[in-house]
């Protein structure tokens, strides 16, 4: 029985990715499922952590050599969609059946990476049913949880390993 990678796996082979970056991918994401872990008893009771729900670490695609930042659309996500010109091409990248435009942008919980650190935000918490909260918090767990596995998925290549280019 052959191994096959789902589509949207295969799709993201378009981005160049080395082995650290997706270590720092996949050590963001499981810091950010602690924090999600941590917020959710005041998400599931619609009130505000009296914590913000951030990591030190935002997208590695927007660093080069020494951490110096990359302009937004010079990065390797342009590769993801060559022939449409937007300078974030990685919000539209599909993770499994989940955007990152999607969940930013999505109220009352939301999930935003920055050049150099993510975070879990909030908006409009009583604006929102007990429902719709739950549905934000597991979108962005399966978002977390896809971008872990395309980050395993990197590791387990060795043709994606160290690139020294940078």
């Amino acid at each position: 029985m052959s191994d096959i990678r789902p589509v949207w796996l295969q799709k993201l082979d378009k981005v160049r990715t080395t082995h650290q970056q997706a270590r720092d991918i996949i050590n963001r994401q499981r810091e950010l499922h602690g924090v999600l872990d941590k917020m959710e008893p005041f998400l599931l009771k619609q009130e505000r952590p009296p914590f913000i729900g951030s990591v030190g670490l935002g997208c590695p695609h927007c660093m080069v050599v020494g951490r110096q930042m990359k302009k937004c659309g010079q990065c390797d996500w342009y590769s993801y969609r060559p022939h449409v010109y937007q300078e974030t091409n990685c919000y539209y990248a599909d993770f499994g059946g989940t955007t990152l435009m999607e969940i930013e942008y999505q109220a009352p919980v939301y999930l935003h990476y920055g050049t150099s650190d993510a975070w879990i935000g909030i908006q409009y918490l009583d604006e929102f049913s007990l429902d719709v909260i739950k549905d934000c918090i597991a979108t962005i767990r399966k978002f977390l949880n896809n971008h872990i596995e395309w980050g395993e998925d990197v590791l387990s290549r060795p043709d994606l390993a160290e690139d020294k280019t940078w």
